[in-house]
């Protein structure tokens, strides 16, 4: 996950987002919250994270998903708030259904705005900037 919330970094200082996103911003409902890694508005609190599935089996790669599916369940009974989740394919070739499974399970996670992979950061810069422009 430092690796791709380095990679995340590199996009915004790239295209000048820096000093217009949030850093830190913690999202809490009234039996849990959270501090997200980066954040803007566009109207609705949104909120990116990275989130690593390089992991040795399946199980652990798909329990990851479930982890972050109950962490905004709980989440999603407080402020508004959209996600996008940032992730790396495992490094095994073998564990690609398995990712492929966990981006299915976040996807359908409350307050999931999209699920990008690490590659795709740059298109997905111009959405931030047309969310800060909007807002």
């Amino acid at each position: 996950e430092t690796e791709i919330y380095a990679a995340i970094e590199r996009v915004l200082e790239h295209r000048g987002l820096t000093s217009r996103v949030a850093y830190g911003v913690e999202i809490s409902a009234p039996s849990y919250a959270y501090r997200f890694k980066t954040a803007w508005m566009n109207g609705t609190r949104q909120v990116m994270e990275p989130i690593s599935f390089d992991y040795l089996n399946g199980t652990e790669v798909v329990e990851k998903a479930n982890t972050w599916s109950g962490r905004l369940l709980n989440l999603s009974k407080g402020e508004r708030f959209q996600m996008t989740g940032v992730v790396a394919m495992p490094s095994r070739r073998d564990l690609t259904p398995a990712f492929e499974q966990a981006v299915r399970i976040l996807r359908e996670a409350p307050n999931v705005r999209t699920v990008i992979r690490e590659d795709d950061l740059e298109s997905f810069a111009d959405e931030i900037v047309r969310d800060l422009e909007s807002h």
